[in-house]
């Protein structure tokens, strides 16, 4: 992975984040210095994470796709947010704005 400067992307929002593979996901943006946000449908599980991490959290279905769309327009209303990608098991949703 590249680093951030290389890249030129600054934040990250994980939709459907969990204890697995998007925890692991979400650890290496953040070691590679992008700040990172999660979002899921049960946020309480995310408490430790996004501790760690220092990483905002938002209540979000990953399979109801409105909510991922009015997730995004938020993140980006509030904060420029470069660089959305979202995935569960039926559908890879991106998005990467420069």
């Amino acid at each position: 992975m590249t680093s951030r400067s290389e890249h030129g992307l600054q934040h990250v929002l994980v939709v459907g984040a969990g204890s697995g593979l998007s925890a692991s996901i979400a650890r290496r943006f953040a070691a590679e210095g992008l700040a990172v946000s999660l979002a899921a449908r049960n946020t309480d599980k995310l408490a430790g994470l996004a501790e760690e991490l220092g990483a905002e959290v938002y209540t979000c279905d990953a399979s109801k796709s409105d909510q991922v769309d009015v997730l995004f327009e938020r993140r980006e209303n509030e904060n420029g947010l470069i660089s959305l990608s979202k995935e569960n098991k039926r559908k890879v949703y991106k998005r990467h704005h420069l």
